[in-house]
């Protein structure tokens, strides 16, 4: 077995440099599912599929990383996972807290590839126990500029899409003019029309004589692509290229409000047959090497990923973990507040807005 299990690791090592060499994918997105069928098959309960579960978190964010992949979303939590058993998504949120003081305290996979944990979803509406083991992740490896693991908890597009627009609206309503983002490297270019408008100021918002607003579609191109980029910059994963790989465990063939907004036509559709906790290197293989051949046939190739000099973080997503924080955390661990953000005693003075990335 152990003659057998030394193979494995070498030939997936081999693997992994040689898919190395060609196109490597920027943004991998799983959608974790099948853990609760995983333990029915077997008779057990379904926290012992969620705790397999995590384990094959962790051995595909390392093939990730160690692929040479900058960025992995992973599916944690539903905002309709909420209507589940009690109990079942009691222990879920426990699992959360211990896991993600695990990964970003003592994960030696965190520390190597310095990856940066972002918690997507709405997080008022988790636990406060929760809401503080999300806070501390984030702070923690707010600088770490190597790669980026968004957990998606709770999460739903729509309701991303809806926040994103939210918060549009109330930048332009406490401006008059608002900034509009620049454009990402990972935007396809404008179309001829959208071009020979640049020039044009990119109002988005219209009134009518009458005071009315009107319709959308009398836009412009232009400024619609305006509007798409403001919308783009809200998102919970604002910072992170389209997704290139999007993949589903169990054999469900739908992506069940996942990153609607961030599947692009370029983005390569994977449905593989077995439950996350059963996801191995070998049935991710197949799903790398259809990428690499769906690129190479392509003339034009999207930039390399450069991991943004800015990323922000807002802490007043967290209102109640935030007044708590000093309190709860362990001596060795307090925090003082420096231009309304927080960081850990001994570190350098962060920026009033943003925590830089260091290049």
């Amino acid at each position: 077995m152990a003659t057998t299990n030394w193979l494995s690791s070498l030939a997936q090592s081999w693997c992994i440099r040689a898919l190395s060499h060609g196109p490597v994918p920027a943004h991998v997105a799983f959608i974790m599912d099948g853990n609760r069928r995983f333990a029915k098959r077997r008779a057990r309960d379904s926290k012992y599929g969620h705790l397999l579960g995590w384990t094959a978190l962790q051995s595909s964010l390392e093939w990730c990383l160690d692929l040479g992949v900058r960025v992995v979303t992973v599916y944690a939590f539903s905002i309709e996972n909420f209507k589940r058993d009690p109990e079942e998504v009691k222990y879920l949120f426990d699992m959360m807290i211990d896991k993600l003081q695990l990964l970003s305290t003592e994960s030696e996979l965190v520390e190597r590839h310095r990856i940066r944990i972002r918690i997507c979803g709405q997080v008022s509406l988790l636990p406060l126990p929760v809401q503080q083991a999300a806070y501390d992740a984030e702070r923690r490896t707010a600088r770490h500029s190597g790669a980026i693991l968004n957990i998606c908890i709770p999460y739903t597009s729509r309701n991303e899409m809806a926040h994103a627009v939210s918060r549009v609206r109330s930048a332009r309503e406490t401006c008059s003019i608002a900034p509009t983002p620049p454009r990402s490297p990972f935007e396809r270019a404008p179309t001829p029309s959208s071009s020979a408008l640049a020039t044009d100021p990119p109002s988005v918002e219209r009134d009518s004589p009458d005071g009315s607003r009107e319709d959308l579609s009398d836009l412009s191109p232009a400024e619609l692509d305006a509007m798409t980029r403001q919308v783009e910059a809200k998102l919970y994963t604002a910072g992170c290229p389209p997704v290139d790989i999007l993949l589903r465990t169990s054999g469900e063939c739908r992506l069940s409000d996942f990153l609607l907004w961030q599947v692009c036509r370029s983005t390569t559709l994977q449905f593989v047959a077995p439950s996350w906790p059963e996801f191995s290197f070998w049935t991710f293989l197949p799903c790398l090497l259809d990428f690499q051949l769906a690129r190479l046939g392509r003339s034009a190739q999207p930039p390399a990923f450069t991991f943004p000099t800015q990323l922000t973080w807002d802490p007043s997503r967290y209102p109640s973990a935030l007044t708590a924080s000093t309190l709860l955390l362990p001596a060795h661990e307090k925090t003082e507040v420096i231009g309304g953000e927080e960081a850990a005693y001994g570190s350098p003075p962060l920026e009033p807005t943003h925590f830089a990335a260091a290049q």
